[in-house]
């Protein structure tokens, strides 16, 4: 009690003879507020290569049918990650069940001291009896059974198993080609490729299935080498009178007879296959005598036979409209100049509406009736109208095209 008191004092006498100094408050400094997850530039985001190309159609001079030959040499897919060859064992005996592929792997190299790193395991689980015979015909068997692929570093004796694979595929010098691959790459819900027009190559990531869509797509230009080139008007219009639709009978009236061949109806809007009298600028010449037309996109999509490509309306047009998510998904075979489509309308939510159509060489498809509602806006009475106007692309070797070229194309 003393010591505390004492101890008390003499804190407080201490306290009495020192100086106290005000402190200085310290400046406030403000910072700028950055944005917490920063953004690419609208105009660099939509920066597009392919738009020149693709998004302007000359209407006026249009081929029913075109032949491009090309080089034997192209049309070459090739993984672009290289491995180095397995060391040269024989393998005698081996057995394993029920066993993931990155463990028979790694039990396999394990006596040659090779790390095997499984980048996105675990993979498909295996059974084999008395496996023998070259050690790199035998990792390529289990690879491919399980559906991954691997590459060897001899260096750092390192085995790497992943799902996908980066490749390269070479095209030919043809613009037109190289569209018609994107095309059917990207029907076939191929993404994220990129194009190098100097090198004329496509590059890509994909696992087993990927590869075998194209491996397919490159078969079918030695096998079916007939491509169909659609060029796309899209309109959105708004009838004059806004308590009224565009009587579409009028069409029978102001164009010649046997103009329209048949009419088809869809879940949604209609479809009418017509003769080369409808065109881009009869259309509109129609349109505006009775609504306010505006062109929301134009472009060309390409379609090898049997397969499906797909034209975004947003690619050829502006992204801030309300139809900017539709895309026109059209799969095509040829046969004796008469085509058989399946041309369907679908947006990020799912199918808006499908056709499935038998026409000519040289007849068009126009598309009316698809109110603008279908894409979210409250306008009342505005309509898209969409006309395709397809034409033949045939791909063939320079060697047969030399010997063709006085030849009838069918």
């Amino acid at each position: 009690m003393i010591r505390f008191l004492f101890t008390a004092f003499l804190l407080a006498a201490s306290i009495s003879g020192c100086r106290v100094i005000p402190v200085r408050p310290e400046p406030i400094v403000t910072q700028e507020t950055l944005p917490s997850v920063p953004t690419t530039t609208k105009t660099a985001e939509k920066f597009d290569i392919e738009k020149p190309l693709r998004c302007n159609v000359n209407w006026i001079e249009q081929d029913i049918i075109t032949t491009i030959p090309y080089k034997d040499v192209i049309f070459k897919l090739e993984r672009i990650t290289k491995s180095d060859p397995l060391p040269r064992y024989e393998i005698t005996g081996f057995t394993f069940k029920d066993m993931p592929a990155e463990k028979v792997i790694s039990k396999l190299l394990s006596e040659a001291n090779i790390k095997v790193i499984a980048l996105d395991g675990p993979y498909n689980r295996l059974s084999a009896r008395n496996l023998k015979g070259e050690l790199e015909k035998t990792i390529k068997m289990i690879s491919e059974s399980s559906e991954i692929y691997y590459t060897y570093d001899a260096k750092s004796k390192r085995l790497i198993l992943r799902r996908k694979e980066s490749w390269r595929l070479y095209m030919p010098s043809s613009k037109i080609v190289i569209l018609a691959i994107l095309d059917a790459l990207r029907g076939s819900d191929i993404k994220d490729i990129i194009t190098d027009w100097e090198d004329k190559t496509l590059l890509f990531k994909g696992g087993y299935g990927i590869e075998k869509k194209v491996r397919n797509l490159i078969k079918y230009f030695d096998e079916e080498p007939n491509l169909l080139a659609y060029d796309v008007d899209v309109y959105r219009v708004y009838p004059v009178n806004y308590s009224k639709e565009i009587v579409w009978q009028d069409i029978l009236k102001e164009f010649p007879e046997d103009t329209v061949k048949v009419s088809l109806r869809g879940v949604l809007g209609r479809l009418l296959i017509t003769g080369s009298e409808m065109n881009s600028a009869t259309l509109r010449k129609f349109l505006r005598s009775r609504a306010a037309v505006k062109q929301i996109s134009q472009g060309t999509f390409i379609v090898p036979t049997r397969w499906q490509s797909r034209f975004d309306i947003g690619r050829c047009g502006s992204q801030e409209i309300a139809e900017a998510g539709l895309s026109i998904l059209v799969k095509s075979s040829i046969k004796e100049r008469r085509l058989e489509s399946d041309i369907t309308f679908d947006l990020p939510r799912g199918e808006l509406t499908r056709f499935s159509t038998k026409s000519r060489l040289g007849e068009n498809f126009l598309v009316i009736g698809i109110p603008t509602e279908a894409f979210g806006t409250t306008r009342k009475n505005a309509e898209i109208v969409v006309l395709l106007s397809p034409r033949v692309i045939r791909i063939i070797k320079s060697t047969e095209y030399i010997k063709q070229s006085e030849k009838s194309l069918f």
